[in-house]
């Protein structure tokens, strides 16, 4: 059944539906207005020097607080109307008054103190009697409230904003100060337990790295003051081929083969730039990840061109931007790949699906790419230079060996990544 409520005109702090609604989310709790949790305070402000250099602050989105943004000179900072820099005070709510949106909201901590900020930047001391900056910080991470706060912003899409003026009236909820302190400890304690698995997540992905390249006999030649030296994989303590003046070669304990002789067809994917709300999915580089594609951001183009349908059983890599990306379709599916992406079919007599996939992202292969690739401010691949990039091929019984033990590894990272989300997801509930 249908529920109306019936709300007094003086009680609605904005004449939107939209934002009433929102703020009905929080009506299951204690809500103060921030009016009586901030104040306004005189803020220092220092004049600018033209040779001086000034470390200046930023915040981020979705509540992630605030940040080194850069340095910058005086001489640089120093406009018609503007002559002086605000200091930067500790334990300080902080946010952009000319770009408020998503939870971009910081508490200023002790080691931001020698920082400065624009006029643009607006300050206001947080009352700790009654709300701890931790509570606070941790409440602009939330989606809902990012969402409840957005409600209060006005201005245009690309500069949204909230003034100090409209932020007292905003209620927000607020539980006593000792059970704030609970709820900071179970979400540091989530934190801290969600990073361990991370942790262990990344170790175990270096070690289908190191196992990769050891089972395969990986070695690769570093150039050093004009001698040329045989690196095993495992002694390289970073692995590009600028970082250790690697030249082009590599070797392996098995032949190496071309993608040229892997390959039987090769081409590129459809121009497309008409996207629709819905219809067919057009899959571009960004949705091509290291192994898999990423529908999360996914455009749609309303009808079949007559390329770029990706077969059942083919390859897509990426070509442009972010080069050497790969992905294998096993089964039909009605999609597009942009002209950005190859759409390629390969010879699976002699190699197995998952071996390409895993060797193609692997360190050394992903650096063939970035020599393969043209252009620095937007890398592009050729064709050609694609079909001349050689990986090892070992029997396949054995490329069959490699991707079982390598599939019995990502399982485990799977369930350490959904671990760590879990462990923080729990606590927001």
């Amino acid at each position: 059944m249908t529920k109306v409520a019936v709300t007094r005109y003086k009680d609605l702090t904005r004449w939107d539906v939209k934002s009433y609604l929102n703020s009905l989310a929080l009506l299951h709790t204690n809500l103060v207005a921030f009016g009586e949790l901030l104040k306004r305070v005189p803020i220092d402000f220092e004049e600018l020097q033209a040779d001086k250099e000034y470390p200046i602050i930023g915040v981020r989105s979705y509540g992630k607080g605030m940040y080194h943004n850069r340095i910058a000179k005086g001489i640089d900072l120093i406009t018609p109307t503007t002559k002086a820099y605000q200091k930067i005070r500790a334990g300080n709510l902080f946010w952009c008054k000319v770009d408020t949106k998503n939870g971009a909201f910081g508490i200023t901590t002790k080691d931001l103190e020698t920082y400065y900020a624009s006029n643009n930047m607006i300050q206001v001391e947080i009352q700790q009697d009654k709300i701890l900056p931790d509570f606070l910080q941790l409440l602009f991470t939330f989606e809902f409230f990012q969402q409840y706060l957005d409600s209060h912003v006005v201005g245009l899409t690309n500069r949204q904003y909230i003034s100090f003026t409209d932020l007292v009236h905003v209620r927000i909820p607020l539980p006593p100060l000792d059970e704030q302190k609970k709820i900071i400890a179970l979400w540091h304690k989530a934190q801290s337990e969600s990073k361990s698995y991370t942790e262990q997540a990344e170790t175990l992905k270096k070690e289908i790295d190191d196992y990769l390249m050891s089972d395969l006999g990986i070695t690769v030649q570093k150039q050093e003051k004009s001698k040329v030296f045989t690196t095993r994989y495992k002694d390289l303590e970073r692995w590009d081929l600028s970082s250790n003046n690697l030249i082009f070669n590599y070797s392996s304990k098995y032949s190496l083969i071309s993608y040229g002789e892997i390959f039987t067809t090769l081409i590129n994917g459809a121009d497309e730039r008409d996207y629709k709300d819905s219809g067919i999915e057009y899959i571009r580089v960004s949705n091509v990840k290291k192994g898999y594609i990423d529908l999360s951001e996914v455009k749609y183009i309303s009808s079949l061109p007559t390329k770029g349908i990706i077969p059942k059983k083919g390859l897509l890599i990426t070509r442009k931007g972010t080069v050497g990306h790969i992905a294998y379709i096993p089964n039909e599916i009605n999609m597009i790949a942009s002209s950005e992406v190859f759409i390629i079919t390969f010879n699976h007599d002699i190699i197995v699906p998952e071996y390409l996939v895993e060797i193609n992202i692997s360190p050394v292969i992903q650096e063939v790419y970035k020599i393969s690739a043209q252009g620095t401010i937007m890398p592009s691949l050729a064709q050609e230079n694609l079909k001349n990039i050689k990986i090892p091929l070992p029997p396949l019984e054995k490329q069959q060996e490699i991707v079982e033990h390598i599939t019995k590894i990502r399982t485990q990272i799977s369930e350490l990544q959904t671990k760590a989300q879990d462990t923080i997801s729990s606590t927001r509930e």
